[in-house]
């Protein structure tokens, strides 16, 4: 993948202030990881724009995912509200993912995708009863993000692991803030290294992936007779 000066600063930039990010979590700089992981996203959209110069609807998509995904890192500060902007968020890429599907295990590999589903299933099951009041958002986010992972494996392997790093990184959220709370010592740096590293493969992955050439119908037709 040839990455233009551009792409690679934002790239590089994404790297340090996550990394930041991190090191902060652990030595609990609170302002610190804040400041770190509010410039997280727009160092990724940054790398996502200048690699992907095309604007088809792929990159719009996931930039619409990313700015989503930074609102929630911003703003959600209520677990509901997080809920709310990464569901949007994951509601993106499955759009965004959606042409590739026919490349996707859902239809090479259907029994791999239904490995997806008793995944996303077996975290309902563990996650929704403790949820209580907020179980309904917990299983519709968990259908949705199930459903980004199994589209995100007709793009690239990159962008398929990624989006399982993202369901681990999510599953922590929900075990730690409803099932076992407050008893995993590194749950925050945990959370935000997958998170971290699912975003930024998953980018990677889009920039590598060429877009979905539609054949017009008249070219169809002619083709035909």
């Amino acid at each position: 993948m040839g990455l233009g000066r551009p792409a690679r600063g934002w790239l590089i930039a994404y790297v340090l202030v996550a990394t930041l990010d991190l090191v902060a979590e652990l030595a609990h700089w609170r302002l610190v990881a804040l400041i770190a992981l509010a410039l997280c996203m727009p160092a990724l959209l940054g790398f996502l724009l200048t690699a992907s110069p095309v604007r088809d609807r792929l990159t719009k998509l996931v930039a619409i995912a990313l700015v989503f995904s930074w609102c929630g890192d911003v703003f959600g500060f209520d677990i509901l509200v997080k809920i709310a902007f990464f569901l949007v968020a994951q509601l993106c890429y499955a759009g965004a993912f959606w042409p590739y599907r026919a490349r996707s295990v859902l239809r090479r590999r259907p029994p791999i995708a239904a490995l997806y589903g008793l995944v996303v299933l077996a975290i309902i099951v563990v996650v929704a009863p403790p949820a209580g009041p907020l179980a309904p958002a917990v299983i519709i986010y968990a259908a949705v993000i199930g459903t980004m992972a199994v589209l995100a494996t007709g793009l690239s392997r990159l962008t398929a692991v990624g989006a399982v790093v993202f369901i681990g990184s999510d599953t922590i959220i929900a075990l730690t803030t409803f099932v076992v709370p407050g008893r995993f010592a590194l749950d925050t740096f945990a959370i935000m290294a997958t998170y971290l590293l699912a975003q930024l493969l998953i980018v990677l992955g889009v920039v590598r992936t060429p877009a979905v050439m539609a054949v017009p119908p008249a070219k169809v037709s002619a083709a035909a007779e």
